[in-house]
């Protein structure tokens, strides 16, 4: 009797966890996503573009959303919420199983999804990856090289301006890099690392970022952020990026100065452009900027792979090394 009942409770015990974990959602293979803007300066949003754009990621969003909040939970406590990590992993193994992302990307916008998309999973996964299956394991890594190949390849033979754009490739690859110990993308995001330190202005502004209209601070704090991740998961310093960090943190804290500056009144960002504070402020201690976030509410990036108030297990939360 006793028997029976112990295997009634593991079947209710089961089924509570098949419950827990709903099923992935269905993967992105191909994708059409166009661009909003109308203006030159990239800076003026067109609502029916927008909404175009939006419908055609959506799908992307909700998995990157729906694994980051997985793997937040199981950060939090990793006890508690194993199953949570257990989940995460789950949907990235159906989406590398299926070679989700490894189609056509019919626009440059189509591109951008993608890396973007790659540097969140990678930081999802980076939280999560210590539970998962060996086996396991490498169909994902091997689905996420492959992602990460794609992306170099795009990026070496684009021909326009390195931007923000650029510095998000360099942050994706760099993850996998992290994650799979493979030279060939570290020593690549290293460069583009590099690259970006040499396009750092005098004050700390970025001149592309900067020429950028009424958008210019959303553009400069966009394209510092994955720079400020890259130093940590690189394990670099450098003078450089803590003058564009001091610039980026000024121009949001006193927009006026941006407009200005520009004269241009500038739009207002939101908690999600400004989480990659605490990355760069868990190796670079600053009181003014800590007390500034304080103010702050709900730092959290899906593209930088959730709450970024946990600290990711790519992080090198110190470091002694100093690059130009």
């Amino acid at each position: 009797m006793l028997k029976l009942y112990l295997f009634i409770l593991t079947q209710l015990f089961l089924s509570f966890k098949v419950e827990a974990c709903p099923s992935p959602s269905a993967i992105v293979y191909t994708l059409d996503a166009n661009s909003f803007y109308n203006d030159a300066h990239h800076s003026l949003i067109d609502p029916e573009l927008k909404k175009k754009h939006d419908d055609a990621v959506k799908p992307l969003e909700n998995f990157i959303r729906s694994i980051a909040k997985m793997s937040d939970k199981y950060i939090q406590d990793p006890v508690k919420n194993l199953s949570e990590g257990h989940c995460a992993n789950a949907w990235i193994l159906s989406w590398a199983k299926q070679n989700a992302m490894l189609g056509e990307m019919k626009t440059n916008q189509s591109y951008s999804e993608r890396k973007w998309m790659l540097a969140g999973i990678g930081l999802v996964y980076g939280k999560t990856r210590a539970i998962i299956k060996p086996d396991e394991n490498l169909i994902i890594e091997s689905w996420l090289k492959k992602l990460a190949d794609l992306t170099m390849v795009h990026s070496d033979q684009y021909k326009g301006t390195r931007n923000n754009h650029y510095y998000w490739e360099g942050l994706a690859v760099g993850v996998v890099g992290a994650i799979t110990k493979d030279s060939k993308y570290l020593s690549w995001s290293k460069q583009v690392f590099s690259n970006a330190m040499d396009k750092i202005q005098k004050d700390g502004s970025l001149i592309e970022e900067m020429n950028r209209g009424k958008r210019a601070i959303h553009y400069q704090a966009f394209a510092t952020a994955p720079l400020v991740v890259m130093s940590s998961i690189l394990d670099l310093q450098s003078d450089k990026l803590k003058e564009l960090v001091r610039f980026t943190y000024l121009a949001i804290s006193h927009p006026e100065t941006i407009e200005k500056r520009l004269g241009v009144k500038q739009d207002a960002l939101t908690p999600s452009n400004l989480g990659w504070l605490l990355v760069y402020l868990r190796r670079n201690p600053d009181a003014e900027i800590s007390n500034f976030l304080k103010t702050k509410s709900s730092l959290y990036t899906s593209k930088l792979g959730g709450n970024l108030n946990l600290v990711n297990p790519l992080e090198n939360i110190s470091s002694t090394k100093v690059t130009k």
